[in-house]
């Protein structure tokens, strides 16, 4: 099997589809990348990892510049991804995938899927919350529910500790700071609670 060809006529295919399909753009790009990233993973395992760098020089010569050694790299990784979690969701583009490669912690990646899709969460809100740890600051119990997706109450989803943006360095924070530093930035405060 020629690796090579296969996996520059899907790239060319998906440029295709983005110019006379805009609708379809996500679902091409994401299934496209997916199976370049089998692909990759499958001539990897047949010629060494050496391929995939070879394969960057000759499709950015070929194609474009942004089929570069990274984002090939990036596509074997969403498909592996893919493959531990079984199913892609429509609703979120490869960016968003792309913000939660690095992480190895399945049910992690996980809530931050699930919260993307129920949210409409743009990338760079997705990488706000992933900055904030907010998964991290999920009770025990809550990500246990989350991981078998058992109900969930409202105080199931407020995150431990509560960060508030202390704008004017107090050392000491009184009751009446704290009211203050909350109403300051009540949108944030609110967004900490949960949706």
């Amino acid at each position: 099997m020629d690796y090579y060809k296969k996996i520059k006529e899907e790239l060319i295919n998906n440029e295709v589809n983005r110019k006379v399909k805009n609708y379809s753009i996500n679902r091409s790009d994401l299934a496209t990348y997916y199976n370049v990233g089998k692909m990759l993973a499958q001539a990897g395992k047949h010629y060494g990892e050496g391929i995939i760098k070879e394969y960057s020089k000759r499709l950015k010569n070929e194609l474009n510049k942004k089929y570069d050694l990274s984002s090939l790299n990036k596509m074997k990784k969403f498909y592996y991804l893919i493959e531990k979690m079984a199913t892609v969701s429509p609703l979120l583009s490869y960016s968003h995938y792309v913000e939660l490669l690095p992480y190895n912690d399945i049910n992690k990646i996980r809530y931050y899927i699930k919260i993307s899709e129920e949210q409409r969460l743009s990338i760079r809100q997705l990488r706000v919350r992933i900055k904030l740890n907010e998964y991290e600051r999920l009770p025990e119990v809550t990500k246990r529910k989350l991981t078998i997706n058992g109900e969930r109450k409202a105080d199931d989803l407020v995150k431990n500790p509560i960060l508030i943006k202390n704008t004017d360095d107090f050392d000491d924070v009184s009751e009446k700071i704290l009211q203050r530093l909350i109403l300051e930035d009540i949108e944030s405060f609110m967004k900490e609670l949960g949706n």
